[in-house]
């Protein structure tokens, strides 16, 4: 178990944050941390707008508070199936993918949007890194919440080698981009407040 300002795998490395990472919640001083992630996947095509989660992706319902510290984007080039549903995933993926999706994330408990404007993927994320991290975690109680909606502008394409003696080179374009996100952080288990 981890007790106050301890992470798991994180060992010491709070000291780092300079004291960044909460003793207390809700004025109850923080027994311990469980790893927990609220992961959401969502298909969109080229050149849509505010396409978003279920409402129901990023709502936490445990009782436990969630302290986030980092949100995860993964994205996957799709090409069409023969029925013409995007759904096979190239070999070769295209490099530029974060430059052509967009993100707009709401806090929709506090009624506080997260970014000023649809955010490029590009920049949120750490270089060479699918990460954001938040150096101060942010804590969201039961039935709170995300929402969080994406933007496309026009997909790329990819060479797509086929046959079987690999030769065959086609130009295919990217249909579909899978967005994959997840809020990646700790449940909080609380002592309380008359037992300090």
């Amino acid at each position: 178990m981890f007790a106050n300002n301890n992470l798991a795998g994180v060992g010491d490395r709070c000291g780092d944050l300079n004291g960044l990472v909460p003793t207390d919640w809700a004025d109850q001083i923080i027994k311990f941390r469980i790893p927990y992630s609220m992961p959401g996947e969502l298909v969109v095509g080229p050149s849509e707008t505010a396409v978003q989660f279920n409402e129901s992706t990023f709502l936490h319902t445990i009782d436990k508070p969630l302290e986030i510290h980092r949100m995860h984007v993964a994205l996957t080039g799709l090409v069409d199936d023969e029925a013409g549903a995007p759904t096979i995933i190239p070999e070769q993926q295209p490099t530029t993918l974060d430059r052509r999706v967009r993100l707009r994330v709401e806090d929709t408990a506090k009624n506080q949007v997260i970014f000023k404007s649809p955010h490029l993927v590009s920049t949120l994320q750490k270089l060479n890194e699918q990460t954001w991290e938040w150096e101060v975690p942010y804590t969201i109680g039961k039935q709170e919440g995300f929402t969080i909606g994406v933007d496309t502008a026009l997909l790329p394409s990819v060479c797509v080698i086929s046959g079987a003696d690999c030769t065959t080179v086609t130009l295919t374009d990217i249909t579909g981009v899978r967005v994959e996100v997840a809020l990646q952080g700790y449940l909080i288990v609380l002592r309380p407040a008359d037992s300090r």
